[in-house]
């Protein structure tokens, strides 16, 4: 097997860094570097499958995992050969076929797992795009190490992964349908092997818990160990992120002790979930895990397919600010987890619905405070591939069955703003002005990214931890004693711009602002004013309040979601664009893209979203804004693709 005779026909490239948000100069480079190292990097692990000169091919997906210096990524294109020694990962098992006239029958080949991780989809058999190359730059997670992961001949993997030793995070999501125990172990797997288990699980409200440990299936009866893995690392809840020796058997999914529906039951159970989907090496050896460690799901609970969708034809849009916010959210590998969060509690069906309020968060704002412009019910349904003869979908009802499922899509958001913390710079919290939803926000003090959204300090400390443990800054409207209180005494280190009130023992620092800490170690970033950040995030709730998808008496928790949503998407775009001349947040996405039309077109296979030409387009495609978002959970699995015209 020689370079020359290496053909990939279907190739997913992504690219995941750590620290900031900065890929340097030429971040297009680095998805055509690698794959001018492809060849070499199959050649150089399956050429035994070929070693008496015949042609073989390979027809399962593989996948390919290279931890690689970011150094390495923006060196020179001769530099690209060393990968193929630095293969950490390779996903199968995979099947060799040989080709049409050789006389081997089939040759079988069992790939390597150095680190187990959870399943991924493969794609539909029809599904193929020879000798197309897709880069999709995914989240900003790894400064030191990028993990470089490449199906290969009809894989359709949409989620790059990254753990500390480069491992595989997993899953992905596509047209086919998915149990919802599948796709709760999946996310749920996902996050455990990136150490953060515990912090997601920390967020959930028991009501939550409940949910979720439910939809896996019927509780064992208790004292019963059922099938046990003895393969997977195990992930011990005591710890936060922490992992013991393989070998370990999973936790039991019912202790003999606590009631069923006990806080550490469910803990345990959705635990014992992560545990199975990190020994499963694809989705039907998950699924039949699943069903041998918890049983048939209850009766009624929902495992639909993804909704097909049933627009088609081409429409004219007024805003494409939806679609950008949907390729934001993608970027740092957020959207596909989101309906990983849905689909766990069998809301897959009803995703088009969650879309919708997604994009008139993104639209408006509402005339007098209430009434929506026809224009945008004509975009979001362009958005959600909903016909327009179609009536408006109750946003209303479906925030109340999916008000317990939320906070996980809440926690998947938070967490991946948390884990892109640059060390160093500082955290905001703020209190939300009633009219405006009320309650406590924690936002990036750098680009106002909004990380979570709580009624009280408990909702607020998983992620601060996630983003290692920063000094917080108070900022806005008074948090109010008690929360002070409360943060202190969970070892946050806080600064204020205002004196401490009687009781409170705060140092006032040396310099020309006035700004008090709690403990000796709150050290302001240098030159941080928190007085910007203050009306930074004042406006985007105001604005968020502007453009509110649903009313707060009638649905709060799906308006909190999609406000998160929505704001973590728009800032990201302002931060790509922007953060090198001037302050960026939310709103000033917004502002700027907020008219920017489009031509929408449905097809079976794809939505395309086509942009004017113009600097706005150039800004976008520079910033890598405009890369395809495969496998959108509400578009029924299909491709959003943009283009410029």
């Amino acid at each position: 097997m020689t370079e020359p005779d290496v053909i990939v026909e279907r190739c997913v490239v992504r690219v995941v860094r750590r620290g900031g948000w900065s890929w340097g100069p030429s971040p297009r480079d680095l998805p055509p570097g690698l794959v001018r190292a492809l060849a070499d990097l199959i050649a150089a692990r399956y050429a035994r499958l070929a070693e008496d000169g015949t042609d073989v091919v390979v027809t399962e997906p593989v996948r390919l995992v290279v931890p690689v210096r970011a150094d390495a990524l923006r060196g020179s294109p001769d530099r690209w050969r060393v990968l193929a020694e630095s293969v950490v990962e390779v996903s199968g098992p995979v099947t060799a076929v040989p080709a049409v006239g050789s006389r081997h029958q089939e040759s079988t080949a069992q790939a390597d797992h150095s680190v187990p991780r959870p399943g991924h989809r493969p794609a539909p058999a029809s599904e193929n795009h020879a000798g197309r190359v897709l880069p999709q730059p995914a989240a900003d997670l790894a400064e030191q190490a990028a993990d470089l992961a490449m199906p290969v001949s009809g894989a359709a993997s949409r989620r790059i992964t990254e753990s500390e030793m480069g491992a595989a995070k997993a899953g992905s999501l596509e047209s086919t349908a998915v149990p919802a125990p599948v796709a709760l172990a999946r996310l749920l797997g996902a996050i455990g092997a990136e150490g953060r288990l515990s912090e997601l699980l920390a967020l959930l409200p028991q009501e939550t818990l409940r949910r979720y440990a439910q939809a896996l299936g019927p509780a064992e009866e208790a004292g019963s160990t059922g099938p046990r893995s003895t393969s997977a690392p195990r992930l011990d809840p005591a710890a936060p992120g922490s992992q013991v020796a393989a070998g370990s058997e999973p936790s039991p999914a019912r202790l003999p002790g606590p009631p069923e529906d006990s806080p550490a039951t469910t803990r345990h159970r959705l635990i014992a979930a992560a545990e199975l989907a990190l020994t499963a090496s694809d989705e039907p050896a998950l699924a039949a895990a699943l069903a041998g460690h918890y049983g048939v799901p209850p009766t009624g609970s929902p495992t639909s397919p993804r909704v097909p969708a049933s627009r088609h034809g081409s429409v004219e849009v007024r805003s494409a600010l939806p679609f950008l916010v949907a390729a934001a959210l993608e970027r740092i590998g957020v959207l596909d987890r989101a309906g990983d969060a849905l689909a766990g509690a069998g809301l897959d069906d009803e995703a088009p619905i969650f879309a919708t309020a997604l994009a008139y968060q993104c639209l408006g704002p509402l005339a007098r405070g209430w009434r929506r412009p026809d224009t945008d019910h004509h975009d979001a349904a362009a958005f959600t591939g909903r016909p327009e003869d179609e009536p408006e979908p109750d946003l209303v009802a479906f925030a109340r069955r999916a008000a317990t499922a939320l906070p996980l899509v809440d926690a998947v958001l938070g967490l991946a703003v948390a884990a892109g913390h640059e060390p160093g710079r500082a955290l905001a919290v703020t209190r939300v002005a009633g009219d405006h939803g009320g309650g406590l926000l924690l936002a990036e003090v750098d680009g106002a990214f909004p990380v979570a959204w709580a009624e009280n300090v408990d909702g607020l400390l998983p992620c601060w931890r996630a983003a290692g443990e920063p000094v917080t800054v108070l900022v806005g409207e008074p948090v109010g004693s008690a929360a002070v209180r409360e943060m202190c005494a969970s070892g946050v280190p806080l600064l204020a711009a205002f004196p401490p009130t009687r009781g409170e023992r705060w140092q006032r620092l040396p310099g020309r602002q006035r700004l008090w800490a709690s403990e000796p170690a709150a050290v302001p970033p240098a030159g941080f004013d928190p007085e910007p950040i203050a009306e930074a995030l004042d406006r985007q709730m105001a604005d968020a309040a502007q453009r509110a998808a649903v009313p707060l008496d009638g649905g709060r928790a799906l308006q909190r979601t999609v406000t998160l949503a929505a704001g973590i998407g728009l800032a990201t775009i302002a931060w790509q664009l922007w953060r090198d001349r001037e302050p960026t947040d939310g709103p000033l996405a917004a502002e700027r893209f907020g008219d920017l039309s489009a031509v929408v077109t449905h097809t079976p296979d794809e939505v395309r979203v086509r942009l004017p030409l113009g600097r706005r387009h150039a800004d976008l495609d520079r910033s890598g804004l405009l890369a395809d978002v495969p496998g959108v959970f509400w578009l029924g699995g299909r491709t959003l693709r943009f283009s410029g015209g």
